[in-house]
């Protein structure tokens, strides 16, 4: 009972470590990058190696990291500031929105949150689907986009989890700097695998 206690205790630790290591390496890079143009290409990398780490693959965290980094930038950045737009995009329609009233503003309001469950949804899925299968640029949000329809209760199931390690870092502020982002790839790509594996 202590040893399988233990046991425990260690894989936990272990995760712990590599999350916080991982987590610095994102950091890093997108300081590299001035944020703008490092962010999005750190993400890429950060779940390339969380995949081979769900693969039980053998891999140098640094080295991957930095190949995946330098690999992929340019499609990286292409896909994030794409997405990114969309979200401003839609951030703005639901500005506007709050000047209308009546029924139009019920059928808007309605095809707007709609239409932000979907990107949602294909924001969570993309990078995933990024680093796990070979596409072109926008077939990558083609693909995002119906795998999340797909499979709506695993959808759900990441939206749901996407909540609640929010609501974690936000009772527990003090782990944000450590394990805020890896955390959220090591929640997606964990969904996601299980999810690719039935495609």
């Amino acid at each position: 009972m202590i040893d399988n206690m233990l046991s425990k205790i260690n894989f936990i630790g272990d995760w712990a470590i590599r999350l916080a290591y991982l987590n610095f390496l994102w950091i890093l890079f997108s300081v590299m990058g001035l944020f703008l143009l490092g962010i999005f290409p750190a993400t890429a990398a950060m779940f390339t190696v969380i995949r081979k780490w769900m693969l039980k693959e053998q891999v140098s965290v640094f080295h991957t990291f930095k190949k995946s980094y330098r690999k992929e930038f340019t499609d990286a950045n292409i896909l994030g500031w794409l997405l990114l737009l969309i979200g401003i995009f839609i951030y703005i329609d639901f500005v506007f929105l709050t000047v209308m009233n009546g029924i139009i503003f019920t059928i808007l309001l309605f095809v707007l949150i709609s239409v932000t469950f979907i990107y949602l949804s294909i924001v969570l899925y993309i990078f995933p689907v990024f680093v796990h299968f070979k596409l072109k640029k926008l077939e990558y949000v083609k693909y995002a986009f119906i795998i999340s329809l797909s499979y709506p209760h695993h959808t759900i199931l990441m939206l749901l989890g996407t909540i609640v390690l929010i609501a974690v870092f936000i009772t527990f502020p003090m782990l944000f700097p450590f394990i805020v982002v890896s955390s959220f790839g090591c929640l997606t790509m964990y969904i996601s695998k299980r999810v690719f594996q039935k495609v």
